[in-house]
């Protein structure tokens, strides 16, 4: 006689659920010990509802972007991890609204197809272009960039490197580096990503995007005298930072 499902077994898949924003792979069902059975019941009953093919919403969050994103990563199988534009709302580029559900995976996509969700099949270290954050594998920010470089414009891309720069989370020798590592691989988005660092090379990032824009199009544009940006001086014993 089949062990009856529930109690403990439930509530650890429950936990489960909890930390991946309320959604689950019908592997990881599987695997926990529910029946096909009783799986088909929740589904029957729409207790829990399917939200990608063999993905399943079985607690209600209010992050439901995230909860998308990790359903679509569920879907995507194993080494799957968020990219491009979903990277940049993780890493705090872009606001969540409107933002594409957008995976990459080293495997070919079996068929995985649907309107909202994008699966890119690209080449990836694991081991030097993934980090763990905020519950999710996702590229990481120089690899985001890179990745961004395909779809985005040479402006957008340098409003992207300033922010990183500016919230010290990419360094200059770090860019550096990496597009040294990917040089000559025929990689996508590189040679965009390189034009615009060596436009940067020797700037200091700006104190914030309107900063930035000033820079672009009104000092650039019209042939303004560039003026020194972030000079410091000490004013009795105090030091400021002015343009």
């Amino acid at each position: 006689m089949a062990k009856r499902w529930g109690g403990a077994a439930e509530a650890a898949l429950l936990v489960m659920a909890s930390d991946q924003y309320g959604v689950l792979s019908r592997d990881q069902i599987l695997a926990a010990g529910m029946s096909k059975r009783t799986l088909r019941r929740r589904l029957a009953a729409r207790t829990w509802t399917e939200l990608y093919p063999d993905v399943y919403r079985v607690l209600n969050v209010a992050q439901k972007w995230r909860q998308q994103l990790m359903g679509a990563l569920l879907w995507g199988g194993e080494g799957a991890v968020v990219s491009h534009g979903s990277a940049a709302v993780l890493w705090g580029l872009d606001k969540e609204e409107d933002a594409p559900i957008e995976i990459l995976t080293p495997k070919k996509n079996h068929g995985h197809k649907r309107a909202d969700v994008r699966f890119f099949r690209r080449a990836i270290d694991p081991k030097r272009d993934v980090e763990r954050h905020e519950g999710f594998p996702v590229t990481t920010r120089l690899r985001t960039l890179l990745d961004l470089a395909t779809q985005r414009s040479e402006d957008q891309l340098d409003a992207a490197i300033d922010q990183f720069a500016r919230e010290r989370h990419v360094k200059d020798v770090q860019l550096r580096r990496f597009l040294e590592r990917t040089e000559g691989r025929g990689v996508r988005g590189v040679a965009r990503l390189r034009r615009v660092y060596r436009i940067r090379v020797g700037e200091l990032c700006k104190d914030s995007e309107l900063e930035r824009r000033f820079f672009k199009d009104v000092i650039e544009k019209h042939g303004i005298p560039e003026p020194v940006h972030n000079w410091s001086v000490t004013i009795n014993g105090r030091r400021y930072k002015i343009d």
